[in-house]
């Protein structure tokens, strides 16, 4: 009797589907990284968008062309220098809240023009307070996070 040299068309099945087996453990954990990825970079996204959200707040609270700032529980009022104003206020329903700016310009006519810019989606919870030259603002997001930031003014007139 001969004995036959090679691989046998079992083992190679066999072995093919072990491979097979192992490459899909290998693609399941592959799409767990990806997954966990992705839920990190988005996270890491709308922590940077409220970051500056936050900054541009600061800076318009600051800005050398304003007269005046008044602070109430619901807006934050910042009258120009050249008579315009803008309002930093938050709008919508409960969970579904955006944190808005809006800017009033006169007309020589008397009439006012409006632009509103949302700046910060996803809000469950805001605060505006005035202490003395500080402003305070507090703004809780649907995911539970919290950003908060103290901005220095020395032209601030409490609101009511």
């Amino acid at each position: 009797m001969e004995v036959k040299k090679g691989i046998s068309l079992i083992e190679t099945m066999i072995s093919i589907s072990i491979y097979t087996f192992i490459l899909g453990i290998q693609i399941s954990i592959l799409m767990s990284v990806i997954g966990i990825h992705k839920e990190y970079v988005e996270s890491s996204r709308k922590m940077l968008y409220c970051f500056d959200s936050l900054n541009f707040l600061e800076k318009e609270i600051n800005s050398s062309l304003n007269k005046r700032i008044i602070v109430t529980k619901s807006k934050i009022s910042i009258e120009l220098k050249d008579g315009n104003y803008n309002n930093i206020d938050v709008y919508g329903i409960k969970d579904n809240m955006k944190l808005r700016i809006s800017y009033y310009k006169k007309k020589a006519s008397g009439s006012t023009t409006i632009t509103s810019d949302i700046i910060m989606e996803d809000i469950s919870k805001y605060e505006f307070i005035q202490k003395n030259n500080l402003v305070y603002i507090k703004i809780q997001m649907n995911n539970g996070e919290i950003y908060k930031r103290c901005i220095a003014e020395r032209k601030i007139v409490k609101g009511g």
